[in-house]
């Protein structure tokens, strides 16, 4: 029987990879993939007891158990779509649709890598169960942007929603008190978040709870144990829209996501902030 890998081992493993890279040009579309070079290497991490060491911060490792990172171990094709997003610990985003898959970008957030999904119907499935039945505590962190700042049509970050409100975040126009950007509260319908703004990159820490939400916006509390009563929703959670029912796609960038099982301490978040805002050019506002 194989001995299964710590997640901290694996990702130090993975930095050492040949990954397809992408290519190091500015222009507006996907360009085709030079598949006989290797990819600069992601920033140098180092592992110690319950940490990864990158960039400077501590990511912590319990309960990990998603992060996808548009730098590294990103499968892609001609035009540079992507079919598979790789997280260490053998989780991936994928998708097996041509049409469907989102196009890696150089240099898209502060000279990074994301991934763009088009709005129409580019969408990634991962194979990461998160409803509360599954994982009663989960924090999902994400690094974005959206092009568009229009509330309708409805489009999702993230989600696995079946029709009744289950966990998801992103546009909708059902937010209310001047907020556009929501996350779905089970019988409590559409939570409002924040007025979001086109081309602006965020940082966005949600903690979901059996019966509470707590979310971060670029480093500034705007959720406190806000009540949510989330049921179960799809089997999977999805990226770039909410999954088989509803989509909802994503119009924007997703450069890099964190998703645990678990409630994450102060110190670990602010960590974690700390790391993704540095690399991603975000002012905290703490």
């Amino acid at each position: 029987m194989k001995k299964l890998l710590p997640i901290a081992l694996l990702l130090v493993l993975a930095c050492g990879k040949k990954e397809t890279p992408v290519s190091d040009t500015t222009a507006s579309e996907p360009q085709p993939v030079d598949t006989t070079t290797t990819a600069p290497p992601p920033a140098p991490v180092r592992v110690t007891p319950g940490v990864i060491e990158v960039a400077g911060a501590e990511v912590p490792t319990a309960g990990l158990a998603l992060w996808l990172r548009a730098d590294a171990m990103v499968t892609t094709g001609a035009d540079n779509a992507v079919s598979a997003w790789k997280s260490p610990n053998n989780m991936q985003a994928t998708q097996t649709e041509a049409g469907r898959q989102p196009h890696v970008y150089p240099n898209a957030i502060a000279g990074h890598p994301a991934l763009r999904f088009d709005g129409d119907d580019d969408m990634l499935e991962t194979n990461l169960n998160v409803n509360p039945g599954v994982v009663p505590d989960l924090t999902v962190i994400a690094v974005f942007n959206s092009r568009v700042a229009e509330a309708s049509p409805l489009r999702k970050v993230y989600g696995a929603d079946d029709g009744g409100y289950d966990r998801a975040a992103g546009l909708d126009d059902r937010a209310g008190e001047g907020k556009t950007y929501g996350i779905f509260g089970g019988g409590q319908g559409v939570v409002g978040y924040f007025p979001l703004v086109a081309n602006q990159t965020y940082v966005t820490v949600d903690g979901w709870g059996a019966k509470a939400f707590n979310g971060w916006v670029n480093g500034q509390k705007l959720l406190d144990n806000h009540e949510v009563s989330s049921e179960e929703g799809l089997p999977h959670l999805y990226l770039g829209g909410t999954g088989t029912v509803y989509n909802e796609p994503w119009a924007g960038d997703i450069a890099e996501v964190l998703v645990y099982t678990r409630a994450l301490t102060d110190p670990e978040r602010t960590g974690i902030e700390d790391y993704l805002a540095k690399k991603y050019g975000v002012t905290l506002k703490r």
